[in-house]
């Protein structure tokens, strides 16, 4: 654990209440919690481009190679909505095969061989998970902080709880000395720890994101490869229906 001076947790504490005009306060972040769980994410987001930055994304692009043990590797991208309303492409390309899944809004499909059905329950519940527990939907929903609550403990964890503070929904595990997370935590589905260890940064257009991820026990290694980061959809040539996932 980093142990601060009260020195030190005094004037950060006073500076980031007493900002210019126009520059991001700490007092004006919504996000719950103690000052030391504060200060913690706060210089997180610094390494990585700031909150108010973080804050204003919307809609992410990405291409990625994908390394599991039944396909040895496959080139994915997906295109989804950093938005309350739920809209994901996913395609999945492995050789000459293409398998696209889609949500949007309560709606879920699945595309092979450019035909369409509709997603089964579990699938459409694990897309559901996939896109609410993604990264970037994590990081800028606590950029924006609403309706959460933050928790640093001793031995370096940083959870990001409900404003209740009942349930645990996501967090990142810091070593000593850094303040960049190693891991990033997800909670369980289906008895399975999904949560990922991050091996690399990168910038990409003044945002530092991980550019390499796994399973904790590396079954599942994500190479990103492209990223797009804008505010809104509208940014990207792509539509969430059918015909466009068909054509995929």
């Amino acid at each position: 654990m980093r142990y601060y001076s009260i020195i030190t947790l005094s004037f950060f504490l006073f500076t980031s209440c007493h900002s210019n005009e126009g520059e991001f306060s700490l007092k004006d972040w919504a996000v719950e919690g103690d000052s030391l769980s504060k200060i913690q994410a706060y210089f997180f987001f610094e390494e990585i481009g700031g909150i108010d930055k973080w804050s204003e994304l919307g809609a992410v692009h990405s291409k990625s190679t994908i390394f599991e043990p039944s396909f040895d590797s496959y080139q994915s991208e997906q295109w989804f909505s950093l938005e309350d309303t739920t809209l994901l492409l996913y395609t999945r390309k492995v050789n000459d095969y293409t398998i696209t899944q889609m949500l949007n809004g309560d709606e879920g499909w699945v595309s092979e061989l450019k035909n369409a059905s509709a997603m089964t329950d579990n699938t459409k519940k694990f897309m559901n998970y996939w896109h609410s527990m993604n990264f970037f939907n994590c990081i800028t929903k606590l950029a924006r902080g609403k309706n959460l609550f933050i928790r640093f403990t001793a031995d370096g964890y940083l959870y990001v709880l409900n404003e209740e503070r009942e349930n645990v929904l996501f967090g990142f595990k810091f070593e000593s000395g850094s303040w960049l997370p190693t891991q990033f935590l997800r909670p369980m589905f289906n008895d399975q720890n999904i949560s990922l260890i991050i091996d690399r940064w990168e910038m990409f257009d003044r945002l530092k994101v991980p550019m390499s991820m796994r399973t904790i026990d590396s079954v599942f290694i994500e190479a990103l490869e492209e990223i797009e980061l804008c505010k809104d959809m509208d940014c990207f040539d792509v539509q969430f229906t059918v015909d466009h996932m068909n054509s995929l």
